[in-house]
């Protein structure tokens, strides 16, 4: 009898433990984040959400959403099912216009995204979305650190990218993939 519960038991075990890491294979490690108070000053996000991740960093609560005090940077780095989708909702302050938008990113994102980190920043009536990759350039972009203020700066979502992130390899994913607005020919070439 204690042969048969012991066999039992581990069999149970055994069954618990596939379920779950079946389960846990949608999750991956990767990174989701925005500031929009040093990105886009003049934008007042009024709701977000990436993927169905229950992540106080990856959505705007109900509570917040009520008491309108949706943060204005976020992120969240870890284990957590990858995204489908990226709502923003947002409000250009000078105009009072407010937007939304829904990003597949189903469709734009590759299958391997582990330890990259997708990022988005609103300029104007744009939402620009990026995957930034944990691989470092071979050669180093990054201009000089005054050059690199300069581009913080910028209005342009892409000269702010570059600054941040211009020793890695970064990808374009909204509004266009092979397409970016900044003037500067070095931010053209590195963007993917």
């Amino acid at each position: 009898m204690l042969n048969y519960v012991t066999v039992h038991t581990r069999v149970l075990i055994f069954i618990l433990m596939l379920s779950i890491i079946s389960c846990a294979s949608d999750f991956v490690r990767h990174g989701f984040h925005f500031n929009a108070g040093k990105d886009s000053p003049d934008i007042r996000i009024l709701d977000f959400q990436y993927g169905t991740s229950k992540h106080p960093g990856a959505r705007a609560t109900q509570r917040q959403k009520e008491m309108g005090r949706v943060p204005q940077t976020a992120g969240v780095t870890g284990g957590m099912r990858r995204g489908d989708e990226l709502y923003v909702k947002w409000k250009v302050k000078s105009t009072g216009l407010a937007y939304e938008e829904t990003v597949d990113l189903k469709q734009l994102l590759p299958p391997y995204i582990k330890g990259h980190k997708i990022r988005f920043i609103v300029s104007g009536s744009q939402l620009n979305v990026y995957l930034i990759s944990p691989y470092k350039l071979l050669e180093n972009p990054c201009p000089s650190w005054e050059k690199q203020t300069e581009y913080f700066k910028s209005i342009n979502p892409d000269d702010k990218m570059f600054a941040s992130y211009c020793s890695f390899l970064v990808y374009k994913t909204n509004p266009s993939p092979k397409k970016s607005e900044s003037k500067s020919e070095e931010v053209k070439l590195w963007l993917k």
